[in-house]
């Protein structure tokens, strides 16, 4: 996976059983050098590079990756997730679909627009 991001100990509802699943989530989003790692309430560091994203983007939905391959400790569901993050600041994560890869990265605004890995690269 690279140099990513991670989420730690994020409450996440399965959309299958609907267990609540505590976990790390990996995203890219913000400086990724260092392998940062955040909790909700955290704020988005831009201090290094590889970077992902721009911190002048108010919303961004980060797709994020379980960090095994059972998303759901309970029924065994794989899916991803999104990281919500509001003038750079993580807010919450929850479901976003059934599909284990997505080649967008992040997704911007209300209007949700995609953008991949070539979009978003920074210095």
């Amino acid at each position: 996976m690279g140099l990513y991001a991670t989420l730690q100990d994020a409450l996440v509802e399965c959309r299958r059983c609907g267990a609540g699943n505590r976990g790390d989530w990996q995203f890219y989003y913000g400086e990724v050098s260092s392998l940062p790692r955040y909790r909700v309430g955290d704020t988005i560091r831009w201090d290094g590079s590889p970077q992902y994203g721009g911190p002048a983007t108010p919303l961004v939905f980060a797709v994020a990756y379980p960090d095994s391959p059972e998303a759901c400790s309970h029924c065994g569901a794989e899916f991803l997730c999104e990281v919500r993050i509001d003038n750079g600041r993580i807010v919450d994560c929850h479901y976003l679909t059934d599909q284990t890869f997505l080649p967008e990265l992040v997704y911007e605004g209300t209007e949700r627009i995609p953008r991949s890995r070539k979009d978003l690269a920074g210095p």
